[in-house]
């Protein structure tokens, strides 16, 4: 089969294909097929160069490794751009999951794994190589280089939503911190719309971090600790009592558990406490310590006959083996990652700075502010009348300091005036539109000698000093 396209030149010098674009989407050069097929292949454990010679062999495509990288981030850093607009939903609502009474009912887990980093000691190696490599005579801008990592791993953070017939599921997987998973969590809510389902169930390991976030995304009729984390920390303390392997170790884990099970919390924990008084070994009533502290800090979270009885899941396998697969996918043999971290933003952040301070100081009229600005030789307070109340000082300071706090970032230390110590100013063009809002229409008071605020840190009191200028200035005596 042959196809003929028809290719016009624009008149800036480039060229126009208009089947190109009706049938891949405006793409310039990659269909979206071909796109697709790169970021199916592109994931192969011993890197790009085998996903390369996969993608010829399996769908004809030829590209080096190279390129075939460049293809598979571009669409992995597209993908992160929509789903943080907002523009990537879910292909599944809340309510599409129902059990078999008839209800509707998602579950949501999050957990963590490991990821290699590129550290700054490669960084520096590589660059040390690239650099001998370099040809003498070789002229043109070199790239911006970031910084390495500060340790070998970093933790990544997955959110799991699925249903009850495990048919459905969305991930979610971030970089950041706790911060950026409460986003996540909030925003997969609205997209799947969390609202409108029966129950909605969180089953997690425990961490503090987790439960932090799960208790202010507020949308869980119930946050439940995965019951195998707890099997693990009861088998640790049966290691540390009866020793390893042994029978005692075995009955006494296997009759915790199905307290834990049948019964209720309170149970386990006065098992744990009656064997730790009928123990005399530090190490072990250490060991049960820790298990009774462990649970009685998750008392919440332990209700697993009542679950059972519900029909709930106790256990967080979905979550568990989609961390296995995520982590499979980025500890491939030599994989390393860097961290993108943000750039210094353009200059009209700081305008934006100044039009919000400036509403600011539309909003509360320079006859209701007492403004003192101190430099480092002098103190300078501008003044109106009517505003006596040092609370009103207070508060005022607080709302711009908080405004220009918000939009300005801090400086580079040789862009910072000399005439203040605050880094919210970036520049002198700043705080000289600032301190003319302020000591408009008022009345400028320089007070010198020494500072008042310095009275009680030893020596003569302020007004009872004299400078050198001063005639009525006598010698010390001896």
């Amino acid at each position: 089969m042959v196809v003929q396209r028809r290719v016009w030149r624009r008149p800036d010098g480039g060229l126009d294909v208009p089947a190109d674009n009706w049938l891949n989407g405006q793409a310039a050069r990659i269909s979206v097929g071909a796109r697709e097929r790169c970021c199916r292949v592109g994931c192969h454990p011993l890197g790009f160069r085998r996903s390369a010679d996969d993608l010829r062999r399996l769908a004809g495509i030829s590209v080096s490794p190279e390129r075939l990288r460049q293809i598979v981030e571009g669409e992995g850093q597209r993908v992160a751009r929509l789903q943080q607009a907002g523009a990537l939903t879910p292909t599944w609502r809340g309510t599409d999951g129902h059990t078999a009474g008839g209800r509707t009912r998602v579950y949501v887990g999050v957990d963590g794994f490991m990821a290699p980093m590129v550290t700054e000691a490669e960084k520096q190696k590589r660059r040390a190589v690239r650099g001998r490599r370099r040809r003498p005579g070789r002229r043109g801008p070199r790239l911006r280089l970031r910084r390495g990592h500060r340790e070998r791993y970093k933790e990544f953070k997955l959110t799991a939503f699925y249903d009850q017939p495990k048919q459905h599921r969305h991930v979610l997987a971030t970089a950041g911190g706790p911060q950026a998973v409460g986003r996540g969590l909030r925003r997969a809510a609205r997209q799947l719309d969390l609202r409108a389902v029966d129950e909605v169930v969180a089953i997690v390991d425990g961490a503090p971090w987790i439960r932090g976030q799960l208790k202010r995304f507020a949308g869980c009729d119930h946050i439940g600790l995965d019951f195998y984390h707890f099997s693990e920390h009861v088998a640790e303390a049966a290691r540390a009592c009866f020793g390893e392997g042994t029978a005692e170790s075995a009955a006494w884990r296997h009759e915790v558990v199905h307290l834990a099970l049948e019964q209720d919390v309170d149970a386990v924990l006065d098992e744990v406490t009656r064997q730790r008084t009928a123990l005399r070994s530090p190490a072990k009533r250490a060991a049960l310590s820790r298990l009774r502290n462990y649970v009685g800090e998750r008392t919440s979270m332990i209700r697993y006959a009542e679950n059972r009885a519900r029909g709930w899941d106790i256990g967080s396998g979905p979550t568990e083996s989609l961390c296995k697969t995520m982590a499979r996918r980025l500890k491939g043999p030599g994989m390393r990652w860097e961290e993108r971290r943000g750039r210094r933003g353009p200059p009209t952040h700081r305008a934006a700075g100044l039009q919000r301070l400036g509403k600011l100081l539309e909003t509360h009229r320079p006859t209701e502010l007492v403004t003192p600005v101190l430099t480092h030789s002098d103190a300078v307070f501008a003044r109106q009348n009517g505003s006596r109340n040092a609370g009103e000082v207070r508060n005022s300071l607080d709302l711009v300091a908080d405004a220009v706090r918000r939009t300005a970032r801090p400086p580079r230390r040789r862009c910072r005036p000399a005439v203040f110590s605050h880094a919210a100013f970036a520049r002198p063009a700043m705080a000289t539109a600032i301190l003319d809002r302020f000591l408009h229409h008022a009345d400028v008071i320089s007070i010198t000698g020494r500072s008042y605020r310095l009275k009680d840190r030893g020596g003569k009191p302020p007004a009872a000093e004299k400078t050198k200028s001063d005639p009525t200035c006598k010698p010390a005596e001896k």
